[in-house]
């Protein structure tokens, strides 16, 4: 039975995760970043652009056997993530997940429990309790909500973690 494949955490220079996976590729290694599509605004153009899911990092597939010393001299790599003197893995089926839920190149993020118009309850925060209305889903996992407090609307923007569903 042949060992099982472990994906090294191989942490880049700012913006060379490309570059790193070109020059690890003519080297032999497998390497893999994950990328999700990204809305980018500038100069009044909105675009949509590939943006790593983990910017500075990606992934290389090792054997047990395969030296990983030549990684870490690779052009564009600052360092392999380390436990102790073992490179720090992950198992291959992590990213067998990661690449299933790819669709023309892009990771598409699974679907907002939320839509704008629900009601929810605002938790673990200085607003605990307080039942607000969803106004807007932003980028960035963001969520906008409005919700009254001393006779004023208050809009607030917070992170899916901070809202339950209300339910009446």
């Amino acid at each position: 039975m042949e060992p099982a494949v472990q994906f090294a955490v191989v942490n880049t220079h700012p913006h060379r995760e490309r570059t790193v996976i070109e020059h690890l590729t003519r080297q032999a290694y497998e390497g893999y970043y994950p990328q999700l599509l990204q809305r980018v605004s500038h100069a009044r153009q909105v675009k949509d652009v590939l943006r790593p899911m983990f910017p500075g990092y990606i992934f290389v597939a090792l054997s047990p056997t395969q030296r990983w010393s030549p990684i870490a001299s690779t052009v564009g790599v600052r360092r392999i993530v380390q436990f102790g003197t073992r490179p720090a893995t992950l198992d291959a089926a992590f990213i067998a997940a990661l690449k299933a839920r790819e669709i023309d190149g892009s990771i598409i993020r699974p679907t907002n429990p939320y839509s704008v118009g629900d009601s929810v309850r605002l938790v673990g925060n200085a607003f605990e309790g307080v039942i607000a209305e969803i106004v807007e889903l932003k980028e960035q996992e963001r969520i906008v909500v409005l919700f009254d407090l001393l006779q004023r609307t208050v809009k607030l923007t917070t992170e899916p973690k901070f809202v339950r569903p209300e339910t009446a």
